[in-house]
């Protein structure tokens, strides 16, 4: 992630966040019933990762 200013369709030039994400690779994993289990981990540890960094942005 990193801090750069983005020019908005009215002109306007706003500094934003961007999560350079577009050339991101995709993985799937599925939370199962065993919440130990490697795909249901990576799930929880990856929502709780977007909950902190959505309260950090959202105040």
């Amino acid at each position: 992630m990193s801090e750069r200013p983005i020019v908005l369709d009215s002109g306007k030039e706003i500094e934003a966040l961007d999560v350079i994400g577009l050339g991101a690779t995709l993985t799937h994993h599925i939370r199962d019933r065993d919440p130990n289990s490697p795909g249901s981990t990576f799930v929880d540890s990856m929502q709780s990762w977007f909950d902190s960094l959505w309260d950090l942005l959202s105040v």
